[in-house]
């Protein structure tokens, strides 16, 4: 064995050797220029009020031609069709073709079928993040469309095919009276009168709007749902009448608003709809309210019936009429939607649910059928087993705000999965592995302990009300790290006992803590206020921060060089890769070659630390020279070529979590 295990390690030096030589002699299309970064939204001083600026032209990004493709190819193991498929943040269906539908995802980007929702096809092109947050269509011209990401709008113009971006902001409206007329917003506003050639600049001060929907007859009046209750503003719907200049609250004062909806009657009466832990209605544009017993998550209204509106929350799908009738949508209770969308086709109505995935029902919302040819997964997370190719373990993070994660192992190195919880709500299920190979996860304020790669479990229960993450230090036994709301906690004697690290800065979104742990175990660096710790995480000292850094949510954010623990590689969701030297004291971008810059994963060959391997919104890539150049490798993958995570076996065999379930990487 050990000898067929060093002629495997001489082949394998060989083919990276022959790799990098094809890499670097100009076998591949010349490197591409990283993408301009986007534009970083100021939070203005607390005022209601706020001076407007004009501003350029927003830059438009084209599609980079793919690189020469190096001779590796992807080969699915797992299709994942039997898992959740994407949440789904938005539909639209176009005016003219009813036929013709759009779907916004958490993860996967946009989506188009042209059988009125019966089968997909990705539809990403241009696109730099495809964590689509909302969408339009012009309705003057159907073939021009709108989609808000994480890093700005995009704009189409021949229904999907391709988008070029437009300017800041997640969120888009498009003013229901004149099609020219838009809004952009993520903590500022950003308005256009020329389909998004121009923007002028509204600041809004402190606030941070949750929610802005447009009056449907009067482009220049605007609500707003304002929830955080800090920075001088005070919680609850605001009202603009000047196209989003001045602001004035109009009810609902000191309460969380998470949604809005507005419509107008026949006889030109303003209908608001305001959905929070209960549910309030207007209908004198805000004047006054009445209160009903029921919370709503989401609120779309009909423009075809203003006095409808339908809700959901997590006891399922409803219809609101004017706050008189509730009646409840059977068959979406366990769909976990996130958008409802009524379309009205000749003489029949079609109603678009989306959750985990896309829902369809033609009878009022009597029945439902599942809509999700060629959708993708929800996010997925991979892991091998450090001593046991053939042990694998995939998470899959689904729900509102993905805090619902189930746990699967496969034992035939990722060609079958069985689950190991039925799903907690949770913002990791893990696992992490300790020295001795022990395998640990996170579920239900305990941890779960498991001797035989998952098969049985005991259990610890942990001291904290509010928890995100537990990890094992894979290099000293009986070292435990847990993430709670409080801060960061460590134990010393295998989770009896827990005391809390000291920390040099504030312990800022702890849901997006992650621990990286260098050989030996004493350096760890905590992935969320950039902090280190060179005494096994008793005391924790504050790292430099890359400029514009957002995380990723993902397991493998940092890879660390086995050689040297201060040489880190980070991936970030908008800025590609850094590394560092110093051990995270500065950072310099290494992204010549990659064509996007949401970067999800990255992993370092520990037989080889000059190769890394990157997963990210655009596909798969390596390095032959610590990221000097990175080449794509993308032969084999699914057409919108999401991957979530990338995962090295002992052996260094590479494996991907995509939006298409699970992925090997072998020579052709």
């Amino acid at each position: 064995m050990m000898r067929e295990q060093t002629f495997y390690r001489i082949g394998r030096l060989f083919f990276c050797l022959i790799m990098a030589v094809y890499f670097l002699c100009g076998c591949t299309a010349a490197p591409t220029a990283a993408p301009e970064p986007t534009h970083t939204a100021t939070v203005q001083p607390s005022e209601i009020t706020a001076p407007t600026l004009t501003s350029s032209p927003a830059p438009t990004q084209t599609m980079t031609p793919e690189p020469t493709p190096l001779p590796l190819v992807w080969r699915q193991l797992y299709d994942g069709n039997d898992l959740a498929r994407d949440t789904v943040t938005t539909i639209l269906a176009d005016p003219v073709d009813p036929n013709l539908v759009y779907a916004g995802m958490m993860n996967t980007g946009v989506y188009k079928s042209t059988d009125g929702g019966l089968t997909w096809l990705s539809s990403n092109r241009g696109m730099q993040n495809i964590k689509v947050v909302s969408m339009a269509i012009d309705p003057d011209n159907p073939n021009i469309l709108y989609a808000g990401t994480l890093d700005g709008v995009y704009q189409s113009q021949d229904q999907g095919e391709n988008w070029s971006y437009l300017v800041e902001g997640a969120h888009i409206l498009l003013d229901p009276q004149n099609s020219s007329h838009l809004y952009a917003y993520r903590r500022r506003l950003f308005e256009s009168t020329d389909r998004g050639n121009t923007w002028e600049i509204h600041e809004l001060g402190c606030l941070d709007f949750w929610t802005v929907v447009i009056h449907p007859a009067d482009g220049n009046t605007l609500y707003g749902s304002y929830l955080f209750g800090n920075g001088g503003c005070t919680n609850g719907v605001y009202r603009s009448t000047d196209g989003g200049r001045n602001w004035q609250l109009i009810g609902m004062e000191g309460k969380r608003i998470y949604s809005l909806g507005a419509a107008v009657d026949p006889n030109g009466q303003t209908y608001l709809y305001a959905g929070g832990i209960t549910t309030f209605i207007s209908k004198d544009g805000g004047e006054t309210w009445r209160e009903q017993n029921f919370g709503c998550n989401y609120l779309p209204s009909q423009p075809e019936k203003p006095d409808t509106v339908y809700c959901y929350n997590y006891a399922g799908g409803v219809i609101l009429t004017a706050g008189k009738n509730w009646r409840i949508l059977s068959g979406l209770e366990s769909t976990d939607a996130t958008v409802i969308r009524m379309d009205t086709t000749g003489k029949s109505e079609r109603i678009l649910a989306g959750g985990q995935g896309l829902y369809l029902s033609t009878n009022q919302g009597n029945t439902w059928t599942k809509q999700n040819q060629g959708i993708g997964t929800v996010r997925l997370q991979l892991k091998t087993d450090p001593d046991n190719q053939q042990i694998q373990f995939l998470a899959a993070y689904y729900g509102q705000d993905e805090q619902v994660c189930t746990l699967y192992r496969s034992k035939d190195g990722g060609t079958t999965w069985g689950r190991v919880n039925s799903g907690d709500h949770i913002t990791w299920c893990g696992p992490s592995y300790g020295p001795d190979g022990n395998l640990y996860f996170l579920s239900d304020r305990h941890i779960l302990k498991s001797t035989d790669a998952g098969t049985s479990w005991n259990s610890t229960i942990l001291p904290f009300a509010t928890y995100y993450w537990i990890f094992a230090n894979p290099y000293r036994a009986g070292y435990f790290y847990a993430v709670a709301e409080e801060g960061l906690f460590y134990s010393e004697d295998s989770a009896y006992s827990w005391q809390k690290s000291e920390m040099d800065n504030p312990y800022p979104n702890a849901h997006h803590g992650r621990l990286y742990f260098a050989p030996g175990g004493n350096l760890i660096y905590n992935i969320n206020g950039f902090n280190y710790s060179n005494d096994g995480g008793k005391k924790f000292h504050q790292c430099g921060t890359p400029e514009g850094y957002n995380a990723p949510e993902s397991d493998t954010q940092l890879a660390i060089d086995p050689r040297d623990g201060k040489h880190i590689y980070l991936a970030t969701n908008g800025g590609g890769i850094f590394v560092s030297r110093d051990g995270c004291g500065s950072w310099q971008p290494i992204n010549e070659g990659m064509t996007g810059m949401v970067v999800n994963s990255v992993v370092i060959d520990e037989d080889n630390p000059q190769i890394l391997y990157a997963g990210t919104e655009s596909g798969a890539f390596v390095t032959f020279d610590e990221g000097q150049h990175w080449q794509a490798i993308n032969d084999g993958l699914p057409g919108d070529r999401q991957v979530f995570s990338v995962q090295l076996d002992q052996d260094g065999n590479l494996y991907a979590a995509t939006s298409f379930g699970v992925y090997k990487l072998e020579s052709k």
